[in-house]
């Protein structure tokens, strides 16, 4: 449970549309928060840890691009897991359908795994040719971006 959750439920902020809105902005931040910490738990090896804080980036925002990326590889390499690795990588590419990491990795899923060499080809095809367009550093959207 969140202080937001905390908040709610004692009568301490109303849900009016502005309110709300900040709610949800807070949910985002807790998220990225959350894909920070499982970065940094997956980078010193530390994966069921990682898992934890990426499941949690995914309770605050359900779009979470990052945790869905991160899920995606740590269940191929780590845990084996390649249908829930699968999924969750099709959920990344759900959301940003540019990430060129999340279409390579569903392609490696997918040849190495499932067989499925006309879908596998496609996601690494898709994968380059966003590649070709991904910016060093992308304005656009959150600082951890820079994480993947």
């Amino acid at each position: 449970m969140t202080i937001i959750d905390l908040l709610l439920n004692n009568g301490r902020i109303q849900k009016d549309e502005i309110q709300q809105e900040l709610i949800n902005l807070l949910k985002k931040t807790n998220a990225l928060i959350h894909s920070c910490e499982g970065r940094i738990f997956e980078d010193s090896g530390k994966i069921k840890d990682a898992i934890i804080e990426y499941e949690a980036a995914l309770i605050n925002d359900p779009d979470c691009e990052i945790a869905y990326l991160r899920l995606g590889i740590i269940f191929y390499k780590h845990e084996k897991q390649t249908t829930l690795s699968r999924n969750y990588l099709q959920n990344a590419v759900r959301i940003n359908p540019t990430n060129h990491l999340a279409w390579y990795h569903l392609g490696k899923v997918l040849s190495e795994h499932f067989n499925d060499d006309e879908e596998a080809s496609d996601a690494f095809m898709t994968s380059l040719t966003f590649e070709k367009t991904c910016p060093i550093i992308d304005f656009s959207s959150d600082f951890v971006t820079l994480l993947i």
